[in-house]
């Protein structure tokens, strides 16, 4: 099995100064039990990622 097989490839993300009712709007209309929440800045637009990233800035 590959990530690819459980991941959805249109992810849905919330930033972390959103406010809490707002990302649970997300989860209930995406159908989702989970979303990555997201400082600024981070990830860094498709176009500017380069190769694969392994870590976000938090577990770097």
């Amino acid at each position: 099995m590959r990530v690819a097989d459980v991941m959805t490839p249109d992810e849905v993300t919330e930033a972390a100064d959103a406010p809490a009712h707002q990302a649970a709007a997300l989860l209930v209309r995406h159908g989702v039990a989970a979303l990555p929440v997201l400082d600024s800045g981070w990830p860094p637009p498709r176009s500017e990622q380069g190769p694969a990233r392994t870590s976000s800035p938090a577990t770097r």
